[in-house]
């Protein structure tokens, strides 16, 4: 418990929880009330961990030593359940001036009416909070008292000027209360790690005796390592949470940007302050930072305090080193070798299951509307690591409240406006959807899109059946063919129909005149896959990174360096797990391609993405002619014959161009004219339309498949 000044004025009262209120009632017992000379809704100062101030309810249930505070007073008055509070009779002067803030980022459309309405009842102190309800009770969201003028106890007046931020606060407590609130139990999607956890350092806090009979401590330093945003300091909270150990953090990056004699300094108060307390977890923040793998000069001294700390505090019962960082390798030997940081839990990006999971704690609590299905929510978040999910739910939250007049819940509507307005961390720096492209949309091409299912579908969405007939699909498949044949197109039909993440990588781009940056950008994309897995990478133009090696290729000229390509190599046979990542590659030029790349176990299939005939021509011009005003001499069978050579993209424009032509007459006619595509427009669309594609192309194409 911690000590608190000795009242000047009033009594001291021990804390007890009540319900949750607007943060700003306290109960009293009447004879404490009579003590110090309060009616119910006098005001009262409390003075804990800061000074606050709230309304006084006389209560009957509460003894005459006790305060009755629920969790947003209790916040306030930066006081926990026991401990003890000084209170006093106040009176509040009506404020020229209040600024409010959200706890998160929010714009709500009325929101300094709301405020008003609620917190003109009650004695404010900035760094406040207030519980506003919404929705007519349905949603409770809470804000924070930046300022007032005069600085004192203060209420609103008639002539108070109110105002809204709508960044959030920087609000401390809560940061404080977070980690004392938030257990193991609250954390969704991480149940391997949790558990991992559990055994290495939330067990041994709680009963460090159990190892004394085996005559040495439970080793307590673990690495948590994964990318940003997955739920690496959520989880460190929640182990705080659980154990109710005390926390002393250490802030890496801030370490590694000062002095290295400061860095030795505060490493050393943190080693000393946990080992005064009973039970202790020491969180370093970005450990990568602090301890660098290629630690020199000032580096290699924070390295050898922290790795002092963790030697020194391994003999101590009660105290746990927790290390956080995104990447275990940026990490030095030095502080993670045995007796050390020697365990290592990885956090990976979740899959759609670990996501509702995430989901289901995040909503808690939340009005969420019958339409709201969050298994849904969770297949279509691909690549959304925690972080981006409790911003998913922030953005549905704050739709739900410009809405206002909706139904007092948050809907489908507002999750699915939300998706589109928050872009998952995981995949920053590549272009990733979930392709709305179907096999529908797609002309022609069978034979090619039972290839496609058998390479990437079946491997994706039935690994099981690999399992039990003992063999492993190809890594990946190559489509060939002239341009404009629909190759992307069936690249995203066939990423839908997995449910897959979809990364597009234009092979040109990966290209850098930098010696090493090439290569990295390769790495970097089949990391991106495997973290986000499953996942279909799609190399459009991937002969600019797998052209043939020449003996003595200096990496100069136009081709792609060797060493790009054996890297790209490298990657595609470091893919695992059945159905975690293929590779789909297109190109117009298969003969530059590295013979390599089409080895067993790679790209081992490769496809010919063909001309269209005549029946796939048909389906092709059905495709985009839906939904428009044809004319009844409109004869998509004779056209199909007429547009003999002509490619699916050829077919495409030429139907946009009689709309267009059509979109002429009409408006050339007024509003008279008739609203329709004519047999006469596709005419003149088709002779003005060139096949892209000539006869030389499709005779190359002929000895490339030949040889293939």
């Amino acid at each position: 418990m911690r000590s608190r000044p000795p009242a000047s004025e009033g009594r001291r009262l021990v804390v007890t929880a009540a319900e949750e209120s607007t943060g700003k009632r306290v109960g009293l017992a009447p004879e404490t009330c009579a003590a110090l000379g309060l009616a119910a809704d006098d005001t009262a100062t409390l003075g804990g961990g800061r000074r606050t101030a709230a309304l006084v309810t006389p209560v009957d249930a509460v003894d005459g030593d006790e305060i009755a505070l629920g969790s947003t007073a209790r916040r306030n008055a930066d006081v926990d359940t026991g401990e003890r509070v000084d209170v006093a009779p106040a009176s509040a002067v009506e404020a020229e001036r209040v600024v409010f803030a959200p706890v998160q980022s929010l714009s709500l459309r009325g929101g300094e009416r709301a405020i008003r309405t609620v917190a003109g009842q009650f004695p404010l102190v900035a760094g406040d909070r207030v519980r506003v309800e919404l929705f007519d009770g349905a949603l409770t969201l809470p804000f924070v008292v930046v300022r007032t003028d005069p600085e004192a106890v203060v209420r609103l007046g008639d002539d108070t000027d109110l105002t809204l931020r709508e960044s959030p606060a920087d609000d401390a407590a809560a940061r404080r209360d977070a980690r004392r609130r938030v257990t193991l139990a609250d954390v969704g999607g991480l149940d391997e790690a949790v558990e991992r956890l559990r055994a290495l350092v939330a067990d041994p806090l709680a009963a460090p005796d159990a190892y004394d009979r085996y005559g040495r401590p439970p080793t307590t330093g673990v690495v948590v390592a994964g990318p940003t945003g997955v739920g690496k300091t959520q989880l460190i909270h929640a182990l705080v949470g659980e154990t109710g150990a005390s926390y002393v953090p250490l802030d890496g990056a801030a370490l590694a940007g000062g002095s290295a004699d400061d860095a030795v300094e505060q490493i050393g108060d943190a080693e000393s302050r946990a080992r005064r307390e009973a039970a202790a977890l020491v969180h370093v923040t970005d450990l990568d930072a602090l301890a660098p793998a290629d630690a020199g000069g000032a580096d290699r001294r924070r390295t050898a305090a922290l790795a002092g700390l963790v030697d020194g505090l391994g003999g101590e019962t009660g105290v746990a080193v927790v290390g956080e960082t995104s990447t275990v390798e940026g990490v030095a030997d030095a502080v993670r070798r045995g007796g050390r940081l020697e365990s290592t839990v990885e956090l990976g990006v979740p899959g759609p299951a670990g996501r509702e999971a995430v989901l289901r704690v995040l909503t808690r609590g939340l009005p969420v509307a019958d339409d709201v299905d969050l298994s849904a929510v969770a297949r279509r978040t691909h690549g959304f690591v925690g972080a981006d999910l409790g911003a998913l739910c922030r953005e549905a939250v704050r739709r739900a409240v410009v809405r206002d007049a909706g139904p007092g819940a948050v809907c489908a509507a507002d999750f699915a406006g939300a998706q589109d307005a928050v872009e998952p961390s995981a995949m920053r720096g590549f272009t990733v959807t979930v392709p709305t492209t179907t096999y529908d949309d797609v002309g022609g091409l069978t034979e090619v899109k039972r290839e496609l299912a058998r390479v990437v579908e079946w491997p994706l969405n039935h690994p099981e059946l690999f399992e039990t007939f003992d063999t492993t699909p190809a890594r990946g498949i190559l489509l060939y063919g002239p341009p404009g044949t629909g190759k992307t197109m069936l690249a995203r039909a066939v990423a839908n129909a997995t449910d897959a993440n979809f990364i597009s990588v234009e092979g040109p781009e990966l290209l850098d005149k930098f010696v090493g940056e090439s290569e990295r950008a390769v790495r970097e994309v089949f990391d991106a896959a495997e973290r986000n897995a499953p996942a279909v990478i799609f190399f459009d133009e991937i002969d600019a990174v797998t052209t043939v090696r020449s003996e003595g290729d200096d990496g100069g000229g136009s081709r792609a360096p060797e060493r790009v390509v054996s890297q790209f190599l490298t990657e595609l046979d470091g893919v695992g797990g059945i159905g975690d990542v293929t590779v789909v590659g297109a190109t117009n030029r298969p003969d530059r391609i590295d013979p390599a790349l089409l080895r067993p176990g790679r790209l081992e299939r490769v496809i010919e993405v063909p001309m269209p005939d005549r029946d796939a021509r048909r389906e092709i011009l059905a495709i985009h002619a839906a939904g428009k005003p044809l004319a009844d001499d409109v004869d998509l069978d004779a056209l199909a014959d007429r547009l003999d050579g002509y490619t699916g993209s050829d077919v495409e424009a030429v139907v946009r161009e009689a709309a267009l032509l059509g979109i002429e007459r009409r408006m050339a006619d007024g509003t008279d004219g008739r609203a329709e595509i004519t047999a006469e427009q596709f005419d003149r669309a088709a002779a003005g339309v060139d096949r892209s594609v000539g006869p030389d192309r499709r005779e190359y194409y002929e000895r490339v498949g030949d040889r293939l």
